[in-house]
């Protein structure tokens, strides 16, 4: 026989003990979980071994509070966790709800070993492991031979995943919770070339052993470490009822596999809102809602991260931390909108999809420190890109900080970003309260936008073959007084050949509270060297000379950075002129562009006006733009219009003589 039961209650003094297997149901349909519920005082279930805990596609059953000294239930039981099909194979980090001697082969594997062992189909999951040889790793438990291990644990002591060694002998419930990669059930398409990223079922991975029972014992994180905890219990369990003490930080960390980082997944943070006492998601996406949004839960069969600042501190799941209902993943319940906020998240931009990779945000108020203390989330590291603020020598997901004022700066880190497109969103709650604007800066574009302090913002870059395009402290958002000037605006810079010399000149506007300009330059357009300082007149407008009496034979690149007396900086965009022998005509630099501006150098041309037109594969002119040229080689820079999309164009130079040169010009990526 095997039974099947929605909900089971043994009153309080009743005992039971099973004679058939009998399987607590994961639903019929959602919000349909069977609960097993052992009545505080007395009551003992004797299960013989009989007892499954079952999770579906509709739910996952669940025990409900019992004694908190445990001993409630008396035998081995069968855990189960339902793992969807989602649209990828990806990480996920999980935990046994039963203790023993069993090993992860035997529980996660099913006790079977090899790439084609499959006598328990939609159960268990393919572990392939590193080593010499198909042979070596099968001996250690694996299914078959990987590049990459598939199964990690976490090691408190170094702050790094490690690969388990064997799961022929590795205990399931000896660590507190693994990082396993699911591939789906263990049909051998999982393992095959054929299935790509994309998984072909759906999976239960399931342990058996003695429950964890009664209030678990408390979990030490130590100074400025992390620990992972399992979620003990066949239940999810609320947040607000773990018991912590010392300098634990108010925030949890779980591993989400639908945020799209590479593939991979991606650390979600819940961190308490002071005000309300919910736990918020940062960066959110994926299983769980927008940034901000409230999940108070971990599910049955997670675990998760905790971990300490200035001071040790200790995280206790007890029996009433066990909630009501179940989700696949983790359902967001809502979203704040409390305080002043400044939301940011890194977005992949692949063909015309976008995916969110990275994000955290940063709170402000009054009783804030901007030194790092309890309040402030470290930031755990994904697998794919990252990106999050940095303080103190500190990576952050959160970071609680005094209210802005107009000479504050926000810094931000990235790591681990590919050669392509990028967004970054910036999503503001109440910065007008503060009194300040803010800019983004960009240092390898030498740029600063300002952002929307009332709503959202994006701003998108690439990172291309230059390595200043992937510095880890390219971006940054410097606040100033709200109300105050325009920054100054640089409306052209240009430089020339003059001689043996060459000639820079730039134009300005709103030139209000800067003390002076830089003349940076560089032979090669990516080591630039401050080579002259000029004050800064007392105009509105007004325009810009330098000349270089030590111009090199081949390249010379220059920019222009701007000083205001808040000793904020500002950039231009690059110029190039190239002296020596050049052939007489013109060149694009850098072609492809990445972004919407680009070099245009006329080489050996003679003096007069010149018009330059941009036109698409049909011959339709989209842009067009008349300059004057001194003679000789001369560079100037040109932005196009934001409606110009990615794609392959035609450049024309028309000569004072209505003589026409062109060339193809590709624009791949947008400022």
């Amino acid at each position: 026989f095997n039974n099947f039961l929605k909900d089971l209650t043994l009153s309080t003094g009743a005992t039971a003990t099973l004679s058939n297997a009998l399987n607590i149901s994961g639903g019929a349909a959602a919000n349909q979980e069977g609960t097993l519920t052992v009545t505080p005082g007395s009551a003992v279930l004797t299960t013989g071994g009989f007892l499954t805990i079952g999770s579906n596609v509709s739910g996952t059953a669940r025990i409900a509070v019992g004694n908190t000294s445990g001993g409630y239930i008396s035998g081995n039981v069968t855990v189960e966790r339902f793992i969807p099909l989602n649209a990828q194979k990806a990480w996920r980090v999980l935990a046994s709800n039963t203790s023993g001697s069993q090993t992860i082969n035997q529980a996660w594997q099913e006790g079977q070993i090899g790439p084609l062992v499959n006598t328990k189909p939609g159960y268990g999951t393919m572990i392939p492991g590193v080593g010499a040889n198909v042979g070596a790793v099968q001996a250690n438990g694996f299914d078959s031979l990987s590049r990459a291990a598939s199964l990690l644990r976490y090691n408190d002591t170094t702050d790094k995943f490690v690969a388990v060694a064997n799961t022929n002998v590795k205990t399931l419930s000896s660590e507190h919770g693994y990082v396993l990669f699911i591939r789906g059930d263990r049909g051998p398409l999982q393992m095959g070339a054929t299935a790509g990223n994309v998984p072909t079922s759906s999976t239960t991975l399931r342990s058996t052993g003695a429950l964890f029972l009664g209030d678990q014992t408390a979990v030490t994180a130590a100074i400025d470490s992390f620990r992972i905890v399992r979620n003990p219990y066949p239940s999810r369990i609320n947040l607000k009822n773990i018991i912590r003490t010392g300098g634990l930080v108010d925030a949890f960390q779980v591993w989400d596999p639908k945020v799209l980082n590479s593939g991979l997944g991606v650390f979600q943070t819940f961190t308490k809102n002071i005000i309300t006492g919910n736990y918020e998601v940062a960066p959110g996406g994926g299983s769980y809602g927008i940034s901000g949004s409230v999940n108070n839960f971990i599910e049955s069969g997670a675990a998760f991260f905790i971990q300490a600042g200035i001071s040790a501190g200790t995280a206790q799941v007890r029996e009433n931390c066990k909630d009501t209902g179940s989700a696949l993943s983790f359902r967001p319940s809502g979203t704040l909108a409390t305080g002043v906020r400044l939301v940011h998240n890194l977005i992949a931009i692949k063909g015309n999809k976008s995916d969110l990779v990275d994000g955290g945000f940063v709170d402000f108020a009054s009783n804030y420190s901007n030194v790092i203390d309890i309040l402030d989330v470290r930031k755990s590291y994904n697998f794919g890109e990252n990106f999050g603020s940095f303080s103190g020598n500190t990576h952050l997901v959160v970071e609680r900080r005094a209210m802005p004022t107009a000479t504050d700066t926000l810094f931000y880190n990235m790591y681990s970003l590919k050669r392509a497109s990028y967004t970054l969103e910036f999503i503001a709650t109440d910065l007008a309260t503060a009194g300040v604007e803010a800019y983004l800066q960009d240092s390898y574009k030498a740029t600063s936008t300002l952002l929307n302090i009332t709503g959202s913002s994006t701003y998108t870059f690439v990172v291309d073959a230059n390595a200043a395009s992937s510095v880890v402290n390219r971006f940054r958002v410097v606040f100033k007084p709200l109300g105050g000037p325009l920054p100054v605006t640089f409306t052209s810079i240009k430089a020339a050949e003059q001689g043996n010399n060459i000639a820079v000149e730039w134009k300005v506007a709103n030139q209000i509270n800067i003390a002076s300009y830089e003349v940076e330059k560089s032979t090669n357009g990516r080591n630039f060297v401050k080579v002259a300082t000029l004050t800064a007149t007392t105009s509105n407008s007004t325009t810009y000379n330098w000349l270089d009496e030590r111009a090199v034979a081949g390249n010379n690149f220059y920019r222009i950075k701007s000083i205001d007396i808040n000793a904020v900086e500002k950039y231009t965009q690059i110029v190039k002129v190239t002296l020596g022998k050049v052939g007489a005509g013109f060149t694009i630099a850098p072609n492809p562009i990445k972004g919407n501006s680009f070099n245009l150098q006329l080489n050996g041309l003679v003096t007069g006006q010149y018009e330059v037109r941009l036109l698409n594969v049909t011959g339709q002119v989209l842009y067009k733009k008349s300059i004057q040229h001194a003679g000789g080689n001369a560079s100037q820079l040109f932005t196009l219009p934001s409606q110009i999309i990615n794609g392959v164009y035609q450049l024309e130079v028309i000569a004072p003589d209505k003589t026409k040169q062109a060339q193809k010009l590709l624009v791949d990526g947008t400022n």
